[in-house]
């Protein structure tokens, strides 16, 4: 499985409402019911500046959306804990299409790339939009290749959910991932961060739904879709 960053390629692309607070068995706090709103910033190794991209996430009970706004594409994600479904809609070149793939599958790959990675938790501290964050580097072994994230998270509560940033191993950090920062391949330097989270219980059950105007097709078929073939 790749690194979903949710940037401006589609192919790179896959919690928090009314605050409303329930303790784990670690007496952790879980935020569940708002709205997040995210930044990933890019620079190139020459110090040039990539058009920014946003991401909404609105959490919701079971139910997450992940909203990828760029200069080129939408990309909209649908992630159903219930039905352990995850939906992408992707709005690009023209053309809308979207592909389904089940939470299983997903985890599948996500195992066999932490059969060869390692996470290591740093004894460091910084204040991230306004969170006391600790870091961990989770150094991903993908195709032979290492990739380094340093992941900078919350230990005082977590996100019921994904809310933009999908990295193998993720869910094993004792808090809730506010930034990611590594270096995507053709040497682009990324910052992905969370600035904001609002409580929100006005939220509609239909954002969660496909809207119409999307042809959903098999993964391989979308993507070759957006490629022009």
């Amino acid at each position: 499985m790749p690194i979903r960053f949710f940037t401006p390629k589609p192919f790179l692309a896959i919690f928090l409402a009314f605050l409303f607070f329930k303790n784990n068995a670690n007496s952790q706090t879980i935020i569940d019911s708002s709205k997040v709103d995210i930044t990933i910033e890019m620079t190139t190794d020459n110090g040039a500046t990539l058009p920014e991209t946003t991401i909404e996430t609105f959490l919701k009970g079971d139910m997450t959306r992940i909203e990828v706004s760029s200069v080129n594409s939408i990309t909209r994600v649908i992630v159903d804990k219930r039905n352990q479904l995850i939906t992408t809609l992707i709005k690009s070149v023209g053309k809308s299409v979207g592909y389904v793939e089940t939470q299983s599958s997903v985890d599948s790959s996500t195992k066999e790339i932490l059969k060869q990675s390692k996470i290591q938790f740093n004894d460091d501290s910084k204040e991230i939009s306004g969170f006391k964050c600790k870091s961990a580097d989770f150094k991903l072994n993908m195709g032979g290749k290492v990739t380094l994230i340093t992941v900078w998270y919350c230990p005082e509560f977590k996100f019921r959910s994904i809310v933009g940033l999908s990295v193998p191993g993720l869910d094993t950090l004792p808090g809730a991932p506010i930034q990611a920062i590594t270096k995507l391949p053709q040497g682009i330097n990324t910052v992905f961060t969370v600035n904001k989270i609002t409580p929100d219980n006005t939220i509609d059950d239909k954002i969660f739904q496909v809207p119409k105007g999307y042809q959903i097709l098999k993964k391989d078929e979308a993507l070759k879709a957006l490629r022009g073939g």
